[in-house]
């Protein structure tokens, strides 16, 4: 596939991606087919991913990103709909917890005690993920480093430092 045709292909997956994510959250039912989809679309992103990293250097930046932001939804929606772990690898489970802390914070940005049980419990599944086997992989310890920070945000009140990207999203809200 050209650049072209794979930035098509991955606009298509993020759009089906999406109305899966919604249907999720707005909890419609149909649960079991959502999940059958989902692993239908995590595979389909798993075919373009192949794709992309074939392509030139140069010409895979923006597509990283949309198939990054893409997986995030992804990955959502199979842990959302109690996928065993062997469907969803450890390295997909601390990416949906890292993702589920940051848009935590961003609700608590204001009032960080309200949400402070939230972050214990994702606290605790942070923690948990972290003693499994492969989770002192680099890319796995930045987002739970990340995860880390915005948890500890929360629960001290929003009186220690953040991650860089909660940061940046706290300085947006002041201009």
């Amino acid at each position: 596939m050209t650049k072209n045709e794979l930035s098509q292909a991955i606009a298509g997956l993020k759009t089906e991606v999406h109305g899966l994510f919604t249907a999720e959250l707005a909890d419609e039912p149909g649960k079991p087919e959502r999940m059958r989809q989902s692993q239908d679309l995590n595979g389909q992103w798993l075919k373009l991913q192949q794709q992309v990293d074939s392509l030139p250097p140069q010409d895979r930046k923006l597509l990283v990103l949309d198939l990054e932001a893409t997986k995030r939804d992804l990955i959502f929606l199979l842990a959302s709909a109690d996928a065993t772990p062997d469907l969803v690898t450890l390295d997909d489970r601390v990416r949906q917890i890292n993702h589920e802390s940051f848009e935590l914070a961003k609700k608590a940005a204001a009032q960080p005690a309200a949400f402070a049980a939230q972050a214990r419990e994702l606290n605790q599944r942070l923690i948990a993920l972290l003693k499994e086997p492969g989770s002192g992989e680099p890319d796995i310890q930045r987002l739970a480093s990340d995860a880390d920070l915005e948890l500890e945000f929360i629960l001290h009140g929003g009186n220690v430092p953040t991650s860089t990207r909660l940061a940046s999203y706290l300085r947006g809200l002041k201009t």
